[in-house]
């Protein structure tokens, strides 16, 4: 799932 990456880049930005 591609997806889950972009996902997982947007939560690491919220959480910077």
């Amino acid at each position: 799932m591609p997806g889950w990456n972009f996902f997982l880049s947007n939560f690491a930005w919220v959480g910077l």
